[in-house]
């Protein structure tokens, strides 16, 4: 079945707004992730960031973005993954 896409929004709250845009807000964020979630912040809905104390992430959208994300962040990570973003949500904070 076709993945629907849907453009993005900017969250109500500026606030809010301002920390989700932050790569730097990200725990354990290396150079590398925060260029991947600047990608992930440009990306269409569905989509899903995952992120690892050790300094890896995952991004994907489309169709089943959080286990793809898992599963990218995973393929270098020693420590485990966590969803850290989901479309226009934060889910670790």
């Amino acid at each position: 079945m076709p993945t629907e896409f849907i453009q993005r929004t900017l969250p109500k709250d500026d606030a809010e707004a301002a920390k989700f845009f932050d790569p730097n807000r990200i725990p354990h964020v290396s150079s590398g992730c925060a260029r991947l979630y600047d990608a992930f912040l440009d990306a269409d809905l569905p989509r899903a960031f995952a992120i690892s104390v050790d300094g890896h992430c995952g991004f994907a959208n489309g169709e089943d973005p959080t286990r793809r994300a898992l599963d990218f962040c995973r393929r270098n990570a020693k420590e485990p993954c966590k969803l850290y973003a989901l479309d226009e949500k934060f889910v670790v904070d």
